[in-house]
């Protein structure tokens, strides 16, 4: 099987350094054309400063001398609307460190500006370009030539803004950075997103939670949504498997963005706490270039190291078209032993993967964006580990753990630009299929009884195809009133299959099938939404948002299980119809063009469902209804001090309404999902980044929060909740720090960096209500300390990071789940260095 990927990634490695040519560093041969002073439309996205000054001489016709030593490495900030073809190349080049020179022919050149370092002559240049209330920024350039924060883009209110104009509580998280801290996995850089919380399920997925909006365990629908770009990604049920999330390689990527709270307006279901968008890099017109990379890291208890290659390419096909092609592997390095078994690093994880994507931009008004993303994932064993048995151990039957799949993500981007308003058609399918296999020790003394050995295996099969579609348009309808109008559908099939194999101990002999199931459940959205934003003056607008949907379910059970009967079982389809609607209202003042002062009203829902079989027969609800939150907020963003502050804070209120919970009819033993209770959840998060000069930048982040229970959960059900008790896994106080330092020596560029993490105590899932004492998991609180150092030579960089360094046994979830008792800790100290070559 190795070898199999091991060819795959050579290909790809060989394919890249075949096609890669040195970036384009020569000047825009252009035809110089008359009318500086006319008025043209510009649609730009920030890229590469040499990609977008391009695109800059062929929408205006005029010629930009670009100097190769001046433009690499720089990137550009987005531009879009109607200005002259200065206003739009000095807003292109806002915050590179270069100032735009007219040259006697009528072109332009950019030549190196000598400021100091801070933001006000970025300031003053935008505002001499025009309006700096309504200017889009981009991502400026971090380089020591330039002390200023980075500016960046973010699409959390589906189009592109600056991170600091959005009235929306959002982090941002740069992809490159994750992978040279080989930070991977959602679980490995949850601390650096406030109040987000990735708490493993076992093998049947992972838990995500925002700002304490989670019942846990099997509780109910997921209450946080995945995009990809424009596409969402997983099921939005239960039933479908929505808690197997998957966990994209950061090396597809450009961002990682997480909204908090309620984005139901926008992004509709299960954006019930917030919205993690997984944000892929595009390809760049106008230029080729490459990259290959690898990797290699041990773990603390790891006998063996893992490794990963990598290598993307983008390749400039003509004026209109570029292509962007990547590919992966790698090997997650396991920690885990399984004594009984004499097996070491039981959990050690292969993943595969590649991407393929194509731009088309024929005109300026009018671009094609196709993506194809595909990832394998095949973990031998578990992360979960019984202290009793000592450190890092576990004990479980032979052959179970593993957990196995696959995703592929597929998407078509239409956008069009005519007149006043931007169309654009978003079409996406994708397909994820995942097989577990679990240790299922409740059903040992059954199979016994049945079959006289005493292994018993639950493998879980599931399936998921999904297909979206989003059509949308936004305007201006007169002078300072914008909208945004959309209609979004989606289907979903998912197949599931459950079987209970009786085994022997020791061995992977199977003797007999004791248990088999087969569920059926689909999923129909169709929604309509739009967005209105009325501009009062230059410094306040107001948005007020809506979103109706139209939701059908269905679900079907078949089951054979011979610890009950000798005859299959075979239920009635279930359906399941609701129409949520959601809204949102959003003031906003710029108390200065850098800094905002907004507030909001948010809802959010997560789809309700129909329930298993026999719901007449042992008379409980056949299905459950949307969960729904409100959110109440007021927020501070921007800079302070000319750029050497960078401020972001919230103050929220989010009631938590129709609570679903799982719990299990006492005569049938049926799992079913009911609706119930109430809860709460406040606090204030506060991130401040200080850039003293000299190349230093340092960023703390703190949450203050609490999530309770307002109401008691019904009578009946299998766990006990009271008026006051916590939310599973939220803390009273969450926080971090980073440190980062950029200089030289000689000609290499250096950073030295590091970061400090602390989570807070929690409490894991509700007690079961047959527990007479109602004691819940106790989590204690953790820190987490890693170091990072990076060294670059002309188009060489080595990265070298230690991870957890001083080998934290941080409680990520521990009791009993389902099948057997577990504890999960955060991953033990982890050495690991990259070498990487830009083409």
């Amino acid at each position: 099987m190795t070898s199999a990927y091991t060819s795959v990634s050579t290909w790809v490695l060989l394919a890249a350094l075949a096609t890669c040519g040195t970036p384009s560093q020569s000047p825009a041969a252009v035809q110089s054309a008359p009318g500086q002073s006319a008025r043209l439309f510009f649609n730009i996205p920030a890229q590469r400063l040499a990609s977008a000054l391009a695109q800059f001489s062929r929408q205006s016709r005029l010629g930009v001398l670009m100097p190769g030593d001046l433009v690499r490495d720089r990137m550009s900030t987005a531009i879009s609307g109607e200005m002259t073809p200065h206003e739009a190349l000095v807003r292109l080049s806002a915050g590179t460190g270069l100032r735009v020179v007219v040259l006697p022919d009528g072109g332009f050149t950019l030549v190196t500006e000598k400021v100091r370092a801070n933001k006000e002559s970025n300031r003053a240049r935008l505002e001499a370009a025009g309006s700096a209330h309504h200017q889009k920024g981009g991502i400026r350039s971090s380089s020591i030539e330039s002390e200023a924060a980075p500016e960046v883009i973010v699409t959390a209110q589906k189009r592109e803004e600056r991170l600091q104009d959005v009235p929306v509580p959002v982090t941002s998280i740069d992809a490159l950075k994750l992978v040279a801290h080989n930070q991977l996995r959602l679980e490995d850089y949850q601390t650096q997103v406030p109040g987000l919380r990735v708490t493993p399920a076992g093998e049947f997925g992972q838990i995500l939670s925002i700002r304490g909006i989670t019942a846990g365990g099997l509780g109910g629908n997921p209450a946080v949504a995945i995009t990809l770009d424009e596409q969402q990604l997983g099921s939005s049920t239960a039933l479908g498997y929505g808690l197997v999330i998957p966990d994209l390689d950061p090396r597809e990527l450009e961002r990682v963005e997480v909204l908090r709270g309620p984005q139901g307006t926008l992004y509709g279901a299960n954006s019930l706490g917030g919205l993690v968008k997984y944000v892929l890099s595009e390809p760049v017109i106008g230029t080729s270039d490459g990259l290959v990379e690898a990797s290699v890291h041990t773990v603390q208890n790891g006998p063996t190291p893992g490794y990963s290659i990598h290598a993307s390419t983008n390749i400039a096909v003509q004026e209109q078209v570029a292509v962007r092609i990547s590919g992966f592997e790698r090997e997650d390095a396991g920690y885990i032993d399984n004594d009984a078994l004499e097996l070491r690093s039981v959990n050690r994880q292969k993943v595969f993967g590649g991407r393929l994507s194509l731009l088309w931009r024929p005109t300026t008004n009018f671009s094609a964006t196709l993506n194809a993303l595909y990832q394998n994932f095949d973990a031998e064993g578990g992360n979960d580990v019984n202290p009793s048995l000592g450190d890092l151990k576990q004990e479980k039957i032979v052959g179970t753990g593993r957990n196995k799949g696959a995703v592929g993500a597929y998407s078509l981007k239409l956008r069009g630009s005519f007149a006043q308003w931007d169309l654009i058609s978003v079409s996406g399918y994708s397909n994820r299929t995942a097989q577990s296999s679990i240790d299922h020790i409740l059903r040992r003394a059954s199979v016994l009884a049945l079959y006289g050995v005493g292994g018993a295996e639950l493998v879980n099969i599931s399936q998921q195809r999904k297909f979206s579609q989003e059509f949308r348009a936004s305007g201006t309808l007169s002078e300072g009133t914008d909208i945004l109008l959309g209609a979004y559908y989606t289907y979903e099939h998912a197949p599931i299959e459950q079987t209970i194999y009786a085994r022997e101990l020791t061995s992977e002999r199977v003797v007999g099938v004791p248990y088999h199931s087969t569920f059926l459940s689909t999923y129909n959205e169709l929604a309509a939404f739009a967005n209105l934003t009325f501009r009062v003056s230059p410094a306040f607008d107001v948005q007020f948002g809506g979103r109706a949907s139209a939701i059908r379910q269905s679900f079907q059970q078949t089951t054979l299980s011979l610890f009950a009967s000798e005859e299959p079982s075979v239920g009635d389809v279930q359906r399941a119809r609701a129409h949520p609607v959601n809204y949102m209202i959003t003031p906003r003042y710029r108390i200065t063009p850098e800094l905002i002062l907004y507030g909001r009203l948010a809802s959010g829902y997560r789809p309700g469902g129909a329930n298993v079989v026999l719901c007449s027969t042992y008379s409980f609800p056949c299905q459950y209804a949307p969960d729904k939150t409100i959110n109440r907020e007021i927020g501070i963003k921007g800079d302070l001090l000319d750029g050497k502050i960078y401020l972001d804070t919230s103050l929220y209120w989010i009631d938590w309404k129709n609570i679903q919970l799982f719990t299990i009819d006492p005569i049938g033993n049926q799992g079913y999902r009911i609706n119930g209770s109430g809860a709460l959840s406040r606090g204030i998060e506060l991130s401040l980044t200080l850039m003293p000069g000299s190349g230093l930048e340092l960023t703390g982040w703190g949450v203050l929060a609490d999530a309770e229970l307002t109401k008691p959960f019904p009578s009946g059900t299998t766990v006990r909740g009271a008026v006051g008790d916590k939310l599973p896994f939220s803390s009273h106080f969450t926080g971090g720090v980073t440190i980062d330092k950029k200089l030289k020596i000689g000609s290499a560029g250096v950073s030295l960096g590091g970061s400090f993490s602390y989570v807070g105590y929690r409490q894991g899932g509700f007690a079961s209500a047959s527990d007479p004492a109602g004691i819940r998991p106790q989590l204690p609180g953790y820190t987490r300390t890693d170091l990072r150092a990076s060294v670059r030579f002309s188009e060489w960089k080595i990265d070298v990071f230690l991870n957890n360094i001083t080998d934290e046994r941080g409680v990520l979830v521990a009791g009993s789940d389902l099948f057997y008792p577990s504890t999960v800790y955060i991953k033990p100290r982890t050495l690991g260095i990259s070498l990487s070559r830009s083409l």
